[in-house]
């Protein structure tokens, strides 16, 4: 599975607390997990390529990713 077809669905769920599905078509999905031990992800959204993601840590201070890859990510 490749990140552009993620992309192109555009299709997104949380599960859990820290784990985010991305769907790259009906069937297909692919999981990505929140960096940090306790965050709690509060929303994941496509902008262009990327993945934008907000999150809190266990202090309920706010946390921001952008991912650019299923393994490449950078915080805000």
């Amino acid at each position: 599975m490749k990140w552009e077809q993620c992309r192109n669905y555009g299709l997104i769920t949380i599960e859990h607390k820290s784990t985010i599905r991305l769907y790259a078509d009906r069937y297909n999905s692919a999981l990505i997990n929140a960096p940090g031990f306790d965050t709690t992800v509060l929303s994941a959204t496509w902008q262009g390529n990327n993945l934008i993601v907000r999150c809190q840590n266990q202090y309920n201070e706010p946390m921001g990713f952008i991912y650019r890859d299923f393994y490449e990510y950078h915080p805000i």
